[in-house]
C-alpha cells in the first residue's frame, strides 16, 4: 500500500474506536489545522481477534499508510481493557469518551450537515480509500437506532467527536 495522499503530517491524528462483541472498528481521523474540517482518512474492521491482536494489526496499518505519530484517540468507555491495549501498542493515551450517546450522535449529524452545506469544505468528510462497508454504515446514519444494524464506525465517530470537542 502507498502512503495516504490525504494525510497531513502537520495536523493532529487520532484514532476513533468501537469494540464490538466479536468485531472492532478502528478509524484514523484527522482534524484540519484550524479545526473546521475533519476527515476520516481510513477505517479498518477486524473480526474474531483479541484487543491486543487488533491493536497490533492497527499499528501495522498505521505504519503501512505512512502516518506519523498518533496524537491520541477515543473509544468505547465500557471497554477499558481494549483502550489499554491500544494505548500500550501505540504509545499514546487512548481514552474512553465521556458523555451521553445521544450527544455524540448529534455532534456527528451536525458535522455531516456542515459537510453537505459546504460541499466538503468544512464538516465531516471521508477519504475514498475508506472501505465500502464504512460508506454503507454512514448511509443509514440518519435512521440509526443505537445497538441495531451496522454501527461500529458510527459509534467510533461519536466517541471521537465527544472526546475531541470535550463535550
Amino acid at each position: 500500500m502507498t502512503p495516504d495522499p490525504h494525510y497531513n503530517p502537520s495536523w493532529p491524528l487520532f484514532l476513533a474506536l468501537d469494540f464490538g462483541w466479536w468485531n472492532n472498528f478502528t478509524g484514523w481521523v484527522q482534524p484540519s489545522g484550524n479545526g473546521d474540517r475533519v476527515i476520516v482518512l481510513y477505517g479498518h474492521y477486524q473480526e474474531m481477534r483479541t484487543n491486543e491482536e487488533n491493536a497490533r494489526i492497527a499499528l501495522k496499518i498505521h505504519q503501512t499508510r505512512g502516518y506519523g505519530q498518533l496524537t491520541g484517540g477515543w473509544g468505547d468507555p465500557s471497554k477499558p481493557e481494549a483502550l489499554r491495549a491500544y494505548s500500550q501498542v501505540f504509545g499514546v493515551e487512548i481514552l474512553g469518551a465521556p458523555g451521553r450517546v445521544e450527544h455524540g450522535q448529534e455532534l456527528v449529524k451536525q458535522w455531516l450537515k456542515a459537510a453537505l452545506m459546504t460541499k466538503g469544505a468544512s464538516g465531516l468528510s471521508f477519504s475514498r480509500q475508506c472501505p465500502k462497508r464504512l460508506f454503507q454504515e454512514m448511509q443509514g446514519y440518519r435512521e440509526h437506532v443505537p445497538g441495531t444494524g451496522p454501527h461500529h464506525a458510527l459509534d467510533a465517530l461519536r466517541y471521537f467527536f465527544v472526546g475531541w470537542l470535550g463535550a
